[in-house]
């Protein structure tokens, strides 16, 4: 896995490996979207450091708050943590439910998360519940890219089968990224 922890997507969107996919985007400001798997913290440790210094991210977009994304939220020392506001509620409801990390949930409910506001670094936020009740979607419409987070895998639409997971919901969520002329979907699986 080490050599392909970090790879090129296009100029200004670095994908890490870390469990799932995450993304360094340089958009109005460099974010991250997702932080991978605590796991697999080691690798970060490791390989990007070197690439993208932590301190320059600036807002770290959760997607969803399960361990293989929110597991390295504290590894940016300067950025604001965000996710949707349906996520935060949940979190608050079942922390552990919510993140499926007895370990993650304790570190993260001791930050601030603010709610995603509609468009957040240049980027259009879309709540897509289904995989969870606040996952979202975000588009790039300068660059047409969609990241999808767990709503869309590479190869196929995400699951629906966890603790918060909802299929009715997936089916519109997945109707709500048809009218998005996307040329890249970049996913979190």
């Amino acid at each position: 896995m080490a050599t392909s922890v970090l790879s090129t997507i296009e100029d200004g969107v670095l994908r890490v490996t870390a469990d799932a996919h995450f993304y360094i985007v340089d958009a109005d400001e460099r974010i991250a979207i997702d932080t991978g798997s605590r796991a697999e913290r080691h690798l970060l440790e490791k390989f990007m450091k070197s690439a993208v210094p932590p301190e320059s991210v600036k807002k770290v977009i959760l997607t969803h708050a399960h361990y293989d994304h929110a597991g390295n939220f504290d590894f940016f020392p300067n950025a604001e943590i965000f996710m949707h506001e349906e996520e935060i509620k949940a979190f608050k409801e079942d922390p552990k439910g919510t993140t499926m990390s007895e370990d993650l949930w304790k570190k993260l409910e001791v930050r601030e998360i603010k709610p995603l506001p509609k468009k957040i670094a240049g980027l259009e936020v879309i709540h897509t519940p289904g995989h969870t009740k606040g996952s979202v979607c975000l588009w790039w419409e300068k660059r047409k890219i969609l990241f999808t987070g767990d709503t869309l895998f590479e190869r196929g639409t995400g699951r629906v089968d966890l603790p918060t997971s909802d299929a009715d919901q997936m089916g519109t969520s997945l109707g709500k990224l048809v009218p998005y002329n996307h040329e890249r979907i970049c996913a979190g699986h």
